[in-house]
Protein backbone atom coordinates (compact mmCIF):
# COMPACT_ATOMS: atom_id res chain seq x y z
CA UNK A 1 0.00 0.00 0.00
CA UNK A 2 1.45 3.37 -1.04
CA UNK A 3 0.66 6.53 0.88
CA UNK A 4 1.47 10.08 -0.28
CA UNK A 5 2.13 12.79 2.30
CA UNK A 6 2.06 16.54 1.59
CA UNK A 7 5.29 17.95 3.09
CA UNK A 8 7.20 21.20 3.53
CA UNK A 9 10.63 19.58 3.14
CA UNK A 10 12.08 16.33 1.83
CA UNK A 11 12.89 14.71 5.16
CA UNK A 12 11.17 12.89 7.99
CA UNK A 13 11.32 15.94 10.29
CA UNK A 14 8.93 17.84 8.02
CA UNK A 15 5.52 18.92 9.21
CA UNK A 16 2.51 17.78 7.22
CA UNK A 17 1.54 20.60 4.86
CA UNK A 18 -1.90 22.15 5.43
CA UNK A 19 -2.81 22.11 1.71
CA UNK A 20 -2.13 19.06 -0.46
CA UNK A 21 -1.53 20.80 -3.78
CA UNK A 22 0.52 23.65 -2.31
CA UNK A 23 3.18 21.57 -0.57
CA UNK A 24 6.81 21.76 -1.67
CA UNK A 25 7.37 18.01 -1.47
CA UNK A 26 5.46 14.75 -1.53
CA UNK A 27 6.69 11.84 0.54
CA UNK A 28 5.66 8.48 -0.92
CA UNK A 29 5.82 5.61 1.56
CA UNK A 30 5.29 2.02 0.42
CA UNK A 31 4.01 0.06 3.41
CA UNK A 32 4.74 -3.31 1.81
CA UNK A 33 8.41 -2.65 0.99
CA UNK A 34 9.05 0.09 3.60
CA UNK A 35 10.54 2.24 0.79
CA UNK A 36 10.32 6.01 1.11
CA UNK A 37 10.89 8.42 -1.77
CA UNK A 38 10.44 12.16 -2.10
CA UNK A 39 9.03 13.92 -5.14
CA UNK A 40 9.29 17.69 -5.60
CA UNK A 41 5.93 19.30 -6.27
CA UNK A 42 6.07 20.76 -9.78
CA UNK A 43 3.94 23.82 -9.07
CA UNK A 44 5.46 27.08 -7.93
CA UNK A 45 3.92 29.08 -5.08
CA UNK A 46 2.64 31.63 -7.62
CA UNK A 47 0.66 29.13 -9.69
CA UNK A 48 -3.07 29.06 -9.21
CA UNK A 49 -3.58 25.40 -8.40
CA UNK A 50 -2.44 21.86 -8.42
CA UNK A 51 -3.40 20.53 -11.86
CA UNK A 52 -4.81 17.30 -13.23
CA UNK A 53 -1.48 16.34 -14.87
CA UNK A 54 0.19 16.74 -11.45
CA UNK A 55 -2.44 14.51 -9.88
CA UNK A 56 -2.12 12.00 -12.72
CA UNK A 57 1.63 11.69 -12.17
CA UNK A 58 1.04 10.86 -8.51
CA UNK A 59 -1.85 8.53 -9.31
CA UNK A 60 0.36 6.60 -11.72
CA UNK A 61 2.38 5.47 -8.69
CA UNK A 62 -0.53 3.35 -7.45
CA UNK A 63 -1.46 5.34 -4.37
CA UNK A 64 -4.02 4.08 -1.90
CA UNK A 65 -4.03 7.03 0.56
CA UNK A 66 -3.15 10.73 0.63
CA UNK A 67 -2.36 12.71 3.80
CA UNK A 68 -2.56 16.51 4.13
CA UNK A 69 -4.17 19.19 6.27
CA UNK A 70 -6.76 19.78 3.53
CA UNK A 71 -7.57 19.07 -0.11
CA UNK A 72 -9.12 21.42 -2.65
CA UNK A 73 -12.51 20.22 -3.92
CA UNK A 74 -11.08 19.54 -7.40
CA UNK A 75 -8.09 17.59 -6.08
CA UNK A 76 -10.24 15.66 -3.60
CA UNK A 77 -12.68 14.68 -6.33
CA UNK A 78 -9.84 13.53 -8.60
CA UNK A 79 -8.21 11.43 -5.89
CA UNK A 80 -11.48 9.94 -4.64
CA UNK A 81 -12.56 9.05 -8.17
CA UNK A 82 -9.35 7.01 -8.36
CA UNK A 83 -10.11 5.27 -5.05
CA UNK A 84 -7.45 7.14 -3.06
CA UNK A 85 -8.45 7.51 0.59
CA UNK A 86 -8.05 11.08 1.90
CA UNK A 87 -6.60 11.43 5.40
CA UNK A 88 -6.68 14.72 7.29
CA UNK A 89 -4.86 14.57 10.64
CA UNK A 90 -6.73 16.06 13.61
CA UNK A 91 -3.89 18.46 14.41
CA UNK A 92 -0.51 19.58 13.12
CA UNK A 93 1.90 16.68 13.19
CA UNK A 94 5.31 15.58 12.06
CA UNK A 95 5.80 13.26 9.11
CA UNK A 96 8.08 11.02 11.22
CA UNK A 97 5.29 10.50 13.79
CA UNK A 98 2.86 9.33 11.12
CA UNK A 99 5.52 7.07 9.59
CA UNK A 100 6.26 5.52 12.98
CA UNK A 101 2.56 4.75 13.44
CA UNK A 102 2.52 2.94 10.06
CA UNK A 103 5.57 0.74 10.68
Amino acid sequence: MKVVFALYTNNEDSDIHPIFGRCSWFGIYDRSTKALVYIKNKISPNEESFTCPDADSLLSLGLQSAVAGSFSPKTAERLLRNKVRLVIPNNACKFKDLLAAMK
